[in-house]
């Protein structure tokens, strides 16, 4: 019923953790979960250790995509392949607890009527400088678009298949996150933010870096002028 795609780029040190976490807290709520894991273009053992995965459960479906052309592509190319009646993504970074994906499914599953459900990072542990940049994203973004979303690039997202099917997302780049709430928003469908912690990466390396702020800032600006000019 559920497919939720996870995009790995050069994550060798903790795919096998993420992605055991994930299954078990799945199976022990009873959820029918299938994972599509993507290797993003990865340079390290992450493909690799994404086909033992396959090997190990059967609800593990890997797709590899050669040269990475970003995070947004790697979504993309996972959500193509998601027939469920519900689908999602999250980060593969391991800095949420796998509880809070049941929670998310559960939250959609008792009302049909939500379009998606999202997490809102309430809690961070992953330092003042990614907190205090994260807030000055969020409140630009309510500000260019009159939209109350607490926290635009917080994952797991899990919606409706139809959503994601009418919202014909573009994105190759983070800002897939901020396409999505404001066409899901502008479309006036039911969202819904769950508060939940946020830990710091235990392994491996965030690719989240100066130039991605920026390119951040960029793509909201673009967007804006955009819906401006055009009345998108």
């Amino acid at each position: 019923m559920f497919s939720l795609v996870i995009p790995f780029y050069n994550e060798e040190a903790c795919v096998i953790d993420v992605v055991t976490g994930l299954v078990k807290a799945a199976r022990q709520a009873k959820i029918t979960l299938q994972f599509i894991l993507v290797n993003n273009g990865s340079r390290d053992r992450t493909g690799f250790l994404i086909r033992k995965l396959t090997q190990k459960y059967n609800n593990i479906r890997a797709i590899t995509v050669l040269k990475n052309r970003g995070y947004g592509h790697g979504i993309r190319q996972g959500l193509v392949q998601a027939k469920t009646p519900y689908v999602g993504y999250m980060c593969g970074d391991g800095q949420i607890d796998p509880q809070d994906l049941v929670k998310l499914i559960r939250e959609i599953r008792r009302h049909p009527k939500l379009d998606l459900v999202k997490v809102w990072r309430k809690t961070r542990y992953d330092g003042l400088k990614r907190k205090v940049i994260s807030q000055i994203y969020n409140q630009l973004f309510r500000s260019l678009f009159q939209i109350q979303i607490r926290d635009v690039n917080g994952t797991p997202k899990i919606f409706k298949r139809a959503l994601f099917e009418k919202l014909d997302l573009t994105a190759d780049d983070w800002f897939i996150d901020a396409e999505l709430m404001l066409k899901a928003s502008t479309g006036n469908y039911l969202v819904k933010e769950i508060p939940i912690r946020f830990f710091r990466r235990q392994s491996g390396n965030s690719y989240v870096k100066g130039v991605t702020l920026w390119e951040f800032l960029r793509n909201l600006l673009w967007y804006r002028i955009k819906t401006l000019i055009y009345n998108e």
